[in-house]
């Protein structure tokens, strides 16, 4: 299961933790967070319902719907006569399309998710991570322990041995 599914994932709060690399306009993140809490109290969602929660014309929300699919970030699926709304797309903009995230120095993004300088050990935890696992793996693992407020270097490295079948407690 996808880590954005779990029950215990807070997926607003994650949305909102993570504004900057979403890169969303006020309406699109208005858009977007109706639609998850929609979703998860299981409301059918239309561009006409959007439409009079926000107090936004119905062109305004469906050009801004418009937008969010053509970034793959929503997706609207036709299944048995109804439309449904899916937001899954934002929960991989950090593993499928943030190259400059994979680009850039991995200790920075550490110190970014824990919010406080690395330390040397911690750099040195990070590099044996890197020799065991592909960087895209670390990475994925890292904002997945950040998404569930359980960030810790234990943590990363017991989600990183679960994928390799060394399941450790």
């Amino acid at each position: 299961m996808e880590w954005y599914k779990e029950q215990y994932v807070k997926r607003r709060d994650w949305i909102l933790g993570n504004l900057e690399m979403l890169n969303l306009n006020c309406e699109e993140l208005a858009v977007v967070l109706l639609i998850d809490f929609m979703n998860e109290y299981r409301q059918d969602v239309s561009i006409e319902k959007i439409s009079q929660r926000l107090h936004l014309d119905e062109q305004q929300v469906n050009e801004i719907v418009t937008r969010l699919v053509a970034h793959e970030l929503v997706e609207i699926q036709a299944r048995s006569g109804k439309v449904h709304f899916r937001i899954n797309g934002v929960f991989h903009v950090d593993v499928k399309g943030m190259q400059s995230v994979l680009d850039q120095n991995i200790v920075k993004l550490f110190e970014e998710e824990f919010k406080r300088p690395i330390s040397q050990k911690e750099v040195e935890q990070i590099r044996e991570m890197l020799e065991k696992h592909p960087k895209e793996l670390v990475i994925e693992c890292l904002l997945d322990a950040s998404a569930r407020y359980k960030l810790s270097f234990a943590e990363i490295q017991r989600a990183l041995n679960r994928r390799d079948g060394h399941v450790t407690s």
